[in-house]
């Protein structure tokens, strides 16, 4: 019976001692977060929202969102396909400026975040017609956003400079602007060369974004 009696003591303190360490090393190290891990760059929750024609902006687009942790979501805009009809389209609607197109889905809730980035090929030297479409639709009232483009030509500052304005118009402030240019179909860069721009763009511009976003 007293053997029994030590036996249980003994195992009362070694549970005793292991709870004593266990909240010890908890204290020491802080909450767990099982749900958004911190990403690397100590950004706030970041969203990347994109349009892409035929994959080179989207590829730019997972980059950014692997290097930040962001939630990432696309939307489509059918009637500028990849066969010919649809590329005469986006030709003529960029070519008349035009903001307003039919996308898919044309809102999304951008309340859990506060830096946005957002993306699309250059069409005629401005950002493509469904990502004017996009900002149209949406409110981004408080929202940092970073606008960022891939192309084979050139784009117009002035341009920018008015999409600029529309995202303000909508309550955002514009922070950046970061582009690939990928060059002629005759003398274009291959995937991997985007890729690799965009990690040294993203490397050596992020610094101003955290700053304005902690």
């Amino acid at each position: 019976m007293q053997e029994k009696q030590r036996l249980d003591l003994s195992l009362a303190h070694v549970n005793g001692l292991f709870l004593r360490v266990l909240v010890t090393v908890c204290v020491l190290l802080g909450p767990i977060n099982t749900i958004g891990a911190e990403n690397s760059s100590g950004m706030d929750k970041a969203l990347v929202i994109y349009f892409s024609r035929t994959g080179n902006t989207e590829a730019m687009a997972r980059e950014i969102a692997s290097r930040y942790q962001a939630d990432i979501k696309n939307f489509r805009a059918d009637e500028y396909s990849e066969d010919f009809s649809g590329s005469i389209k986006a030709n003529m609607d960029a070519w008349n400026e035009k903001r307003v197109s039919v996308i898919d889905p044309e809102t999304i809730d951008l309340r859990p975040y506060k830096l946005i980035f957002l993306g699309s090929p250059i069409w005629w030297y401005r950002p493509a017609v469904p990502l004017w479409s996009f900002v149209e639709k949406n409110d981004f009232q408080g929202k940092n956003v970073v606008l960022f483009n891939t192309f084979n030509s050139q784009f117009k500052a002035e341009n920018i400079a008015k999409f600029q304005a529309l995202v303000e118009q909508k309550g955002g402030v514009f922070l950046d602007h970061i582009y690939v240019r990928r060059g002629r179909v005759y003398n274009q860069i291959d995937r991997e060369e985007l890729l690799a721009q965009v990690r040294g763009l993203l490397a050596s511009r992020e610094s101003k974004w955290i700053e304005v976003i902690r």
